[in-house]
């Protein structure tokens, strides 16, 4: 549980940590009202520091046995990018969609109001999704997910 702000009294906390976790729950330092403290609201229980303790060893034994991974990154940061080439026999995108539109006239073109009628009127009407795709000069796809915009999921 979080707090946006809090007013605390721990002149009564009884057991040690019980401050910091009051004041853990609030999100901002700027929020907390601390009203009244005692010594034992900000005392680290023994299990606590024998499991701090622990953890922070831990940690720079970590540190020590991973150094030469920091050190392999430290190296790639300071070698300059390469950029990324392109594949031999890659068509691009202008070439990709010029192919296309030798099929498909209006492939990848936005959407007039003319059309959309067009295609609503004729799937109304039954005609095939082949045959709106060779009226419309769009791929079937195309064709099947703007129904699907416009009719729902079921079109």
């Amino acid at each position: 549980m979080t707090l946006d702000s809090a007013r605390i009294d721990l002149r009564k906390a009884f057991v040690p940590g019980m401050g910091y976790v009051a004041l853990s729950r609030v999100k901002s330092l700027d929020n907390i009202y601390l009203t009244g403290i005692n010594r034992m609201a900000l005392t680290m229980s023994d299990e606590a520091y024998i499991i701090d303790t622990q953890l922070r060893t831990r940690a720079a034994q970590d540190a020590e046995r991973f150094a030469h991974l920091r050190e392999q990154a430290a190296q790639r940061a300071a070698m300059p990018q390469k950029k990324p080439t392109s594949k031999t026999g890659s068509t691009s995108w202008a070439a990709k969609i010029a192919t296309m539109r030798q099929t498909h006239p209006n492939a990848y073109k936005p959407w007039t109001k003319v059309d959309d009628e067009t295609l609503k009127q004729a799937f109304v009407q039954g005609v095939s999704i082949h045959q709106l795709s060779r009226t419309l000069g769009r791929h079937e796809g195309s064709i099947k997910m703007r129904l699907q915009k416009h009719f729902g999921e079921d079109a």
